[in-house]
């Protein structure tokens, strides 16, 4: 059976082992894997548009273990890391900055704090990951985790000398 894809103009043809070969206009074979998809291919949907297709999550715009990509987020998360915590908390619209630093020092309350705040990331933007991951980041590695949300508000546009809760 041969089968067109639009979105690529190649054809694909199932031999007879099972293995799906691409055909491209030039008649050049290609391997590709079980699921269909060429090695380096995305499958035509960009991260971009990951956070635009409903149930679909994108991945977040830095590693969490990418620290050094904002030196100055790096700096304040591991020097004052309440201040960090509140400002994500804020920029998440879970809680006021003062009051997510302040609930960043309390013992127990801090860690429910920021897996409010990362879940509260997740879901707003459409990110990659389970409530599970998020936990497991918070408890192993908290400091790059609220460095990691940080740089994910920035990369959103969200800055945090811009309140995000409405001031009374």
């Amino acid at each position: 059976a041969v089968v067109s894809t639009q979105s690529t103009g190649r054809m694909k043809k199932m031999d007879v082992g099972g293995k799906v070969k691409n055909m491209d206009v030039g008649g050049k074979v290609k391997q590709m894997d079980p699921g269909g998809i060429m090695p380096g291919d995305t499958g035509g949907v960009s991260g971009a548009l990951k956070s635009v297709i409903p149930g679909m999550a994108g991945p977040w715009s830095s590693p969490l273990f990418g620290c050094f990509d904002d030196i100055g987020i790096c700096l304040i998360a591991w020097l004052a890391p309440c201040v960090t915590a509140g400002q994500n908390a804020e920029g998440a619209g879970v809680a006021d900055c003062l009051v997510g630093g302040i609930l960043a020092l309390v013992p127990l309350v801090n860690i429910v704090c920021a897996f409010k705040i990362r879940g509260a990331i997740r879901k707003k933007y459409n990110l990659e990951g389970s409530p599970e991951m998020d936990l497991l980041f918070i408890l192993c590695c908290p400091l790059c985790t609220i460095a990691q949300e940080a740089r994910e508000l920035k990369h959103q546009g969200v800055s945090p000398a811009q309140p995000q809760m409405p001031r009374i």
